[in-house]
């Protein structure tokens, strides 16, 4: 009955692990990225189809695709955000966890960007 028990522990906690996904739990939907720019000046940009006012931090939502910083004045250039693999991802594969590692990459939160970029302006 003993072993039974420890059994269905041991069961019960390698499930949970398998539904565990380390980036969505550890990470938020969306990455705060601190957007500057090369002369300090204020500007007002659009990702995701938001306005932010910059400098400062932006919510952007994490996804596969790239995303584009576009300011609304033609003074200052567009800047590209190029998505790749949060690290944290790696733990549900190293740990065998292929439920998590689906969990994370259906939800998208297995993705970030850059955590600073410098908008140029003239």
């Amino acid at each position: 009955m003993i072993f039974f028990r420890s059994l269905h522990s041991v069961v019960g906690i390698f499930v949970i692990s398998q539904l565990l996904s380390c980036a969505t739990i550890l990470k938020e939907k969306t990455h705060k990225i601190n957007v500057g720019t090369n002369n300090g000046k204020k500007v007002e940009v659009m990702v995701d189809g938001s306005t932010y006012t910059v400098p400062g931090p932006i919510p952007v939502t994490r996804a596969k695709e790239g995303k584009t910083i576009q300011p609304k004045n033609n003074e200052c250039g567009a800047v590209y955000l190029e998505s790749s693999v949060e690290p944290v991802f790696f733990v549900n594969i190293l740990s065998g966890g292929t439920i998590g590692s689906a969990v994370d990459f259906s939800s998208g939160h297995m993705w970030k960007y850059q955590d600073n970029v410098t908008i140029s302006c003239q």
